[in-house]
């Protein structure tokens, strides 16, 4: 990229950056919840309304405008009931344009929140109401799907957990808590401005340094000594990968995004890419004060603490189990192992101004393929979406993006085989959703998965490849996409047209 073209890109950033209606007074502006976000029941059926709106917002101490989802940071968590049908009438009263995505659910086209492709984004002032079809339990989420490296990293965003129908589907526990990773980029004491016609960060994304769990810098849980928790996990942050651990605990991973595993795992830690979900249950069995951890190669961080008081109860312990019910399930789909892939992708970028390859590609990468923090700030927000492509290319035809665009039939299983290079002019780690499907990720570097889940997201790393087998049970256009906000402003997306 020329010294010009950085000049160009600086004074974009400089002086056409977005404000949250700089003309409204702070004092007239709604307050964000200080209390954990509300969770709320649905029945069959019921409507709930959704408002997004802006707000002011604790961080530190600090005053920040922001938007939010019924004035809660994050939004509503919902509950619903597996096999259920909701409706939501969603209003925007923020001064953009947006839609509602309802991530990770199988739902009718039309309701998937996909601006141009699905529906008319809504305008400021107007509504939309959303029918949600909650067939598969499991841990979901909602966020725009307009400007999302924008939207999203200001605070629109809500978990949803649809119960199985199986009361025994888990095990028994005491308590469950709902944690949002998440991390805003912060100057001084606002938001990092944002460009008014580009995406800028293009090129690693939008890395916070300020990092939040359920919208606070602050988070604590007080539980008793005997007590077994379960937390779902969600990654809701535009680019971090977090490396999750209970300090001094270990952890049984029992779920990701829409299932069970076929055997639940002990772990140490455990990696959460942007928009993936993970459930893991933790015993306690000690008095005393444990803190929550997102540790890489570079950095280590305390994202808050678990307080275990004493009780006269017994100890508890968490072991790995077999999963039967998931097994069973899953064993017809298990004669595709051998299949070769439907289709195949290639990840890959493009930078206006650079030529060759492997130009960047010795730039503080670990040996996991991860970028984990932002370790060259100044290059990164200067690459704006307007000269950074990033690509995904079909293999056998050489289209990209939304010119790469394929047809399925409906309720066929298909074999995608998505492969990251690792000679690119930036290679980097994507996480790739698809809409309005679940996947099995049935190989992950040309090495069988034999623990298998149902997902809608997967990390693939750095000269890394993953084999999803994909089934989509409703017509229509549906995305798929990096997940990467940053990334998908910057064209990292194509499409399926189900038949």
């Amino acid at each position: 990229m020329t010294k010009f073209s950085y000049l160009v890109v600086t004074l974009i950033l400089l002086f056409g950056c977005i404000e949250i209606n700089p003309n409204k007074n702070e004092t007239d502006m709604v307050i964000s919840s200080s209390m954990p976000s509300e969770n709320i029941q649905l029945t069959d059926e019921s409507v709930f309304s959704l408002e997004a709106k802006e707000v002011v917002h604790d961080i530190a101490g600090n005053k920040v405008q922001m938007f939010a989802y019924n004035g809660q940071i994050p939004g509503p968590g919902l509950r619903v009931k597996q096999g259920s049908t909701v409706w939501i009438n969603f209003t925007n009263l923020i001064d953009y344009e947006t839609t509602v995505h309802w991530h990770g659910i199988r739902l009718e086209n039309r309701y998937d929140g996909v601006p141009n492709v699905t529906q008319e984004a809504v305008a400021p002032g107007e509504s939309f109401l959303y029918k949600i079809d909650f067939q598969d339990e499991g841990m979901y989420w909602y966020h725009p799907h307009v400007r999302e490296e924008f939207q999203q990293e200001l605070g629109l965003y809500g978990v949803i957990i649809v119960e199985p129908n199986e009361t025994d589907y888990f095990d028994p526990i005491d308590l469950e808590e709902i944690i949002v990773l998440d991390d805003i980029l912060m100057k001084d004491a606002s938001v990092y401005p944002f460009p008014n016609e580009v995406t800028d960060f293009a090129l690693m994304g939008r890395f916070g340094n300020v990092i939040l769990i359920n919208g606070k810098t602050d988070y604590q849980l007080t539980v008793k000594k005997g007590e077994k928790v379960r937390f779902y996990f969600l990654n809701a942050a535009n680019v971090r990968p977090f490396n999750i651990s209970v300090e001094g605990v270990q952890m049984k991973v029992i779920a990701t995004d829409g299932s069970k595993f076929e055997k639940g795992y002990l772990a140490n830690s455990v990696v959460i890419t942007p928009s993936e979900r993970y459930v893991v249950e933790v015993a306690f069995d000690a008095v005393g004060k444990f803190n929550i951890v997102n540790e890489n190669g570079l950095k280590r961080y305390v994202l808050g603490k678990i307080v275990v008081e004493d009780s006269d109860a017994m100890p508890v312990s968490v072991s790995e189990n077999i999963n039967q019910d998931i097994i069973t399930e899953l064993e017809s789909y298990k004669q595709y192992y051998e299949k070769k892939p439907d289709f195949e992708y290639e990840l890959t970028v493009d930078i206006k101004g650079m030529m060759g390859s492997g130009m960047m590609s010795m730039m503080d990468h670990s040996e996991d393929g991860m970028e984990w923090e932002d370790t060259m700030f100044m290059m990164n927000r200067n690459s704006a979406s307007d000269r950074v492509t990033w690509i995904i290319k079909d293999k056998k035809n050489g289209k990209k993006n939304m010119d790469a665009m394929q047809q399925i039939p409906k309720g066929k299983p298909v074999k995608i085989k998505v492969e990251n290079l690792k000679n690119s002019v930036h290679p980097m780690q994507h996480t790739i959703h698809i809409h309005g499907a679940q996947f099995l990720v049935l190989e992950t570097n040309n090495f069988r998965n034999e623990n298998l889940a149902w997902k809608d997201s997967v990390n693939i790393p750095i000269g890394g490849s993953a084999e999803l087998l994909v089934e989509f049970p409703n017509e229509g256009e549906w995305m798929m996409h990096c997940h990467i906000a940053e990334h998908l402003s910057s064209s990292m997306m194509t499409s399926f047209e189900v038949q």
